[in-house]
């Protein structure tokens, strides 16, 4: 599925990237991550999925998507997407 078609009807701001990837999988546990899949690091109950973006990335991970107002990787080259 490309990420475009997935945000549709969304509320987001693209800080970097590009919508036209194609992506297979959608995965909250970095441990799952793997080549074209899309991380969305969202806060648990007992874990935050924000403290996880950097092993997602050393995972191959091909795009990722936060929830909090300010997260520190914006220095990253990355691709990324916040929702609001």
């Amino acid at each position: 599925m490309k990420l475009n078609k997935l945000f549709t009807g969304i509320e987001y701001q693209l800080l970097k990237g590009d919508l036209e990837l194609e992506i297979t999988d959608l995965i909250i546990d970095s441990r799952k991550v793997a080549p074209n899949t899309l991380f969305i690091a969202i806060p648990g109950s007992e874990v935050d999925g924000h403290n996880y973006i950097t092993d997602a990335i050393k995972n191959d991970m091909i795009f990722f998507i936060f929830t909090l107002p300010f997260i520190s990787l914006f220095q990253q080259s990355f691709p990324m997407l916040h929702l609001s």
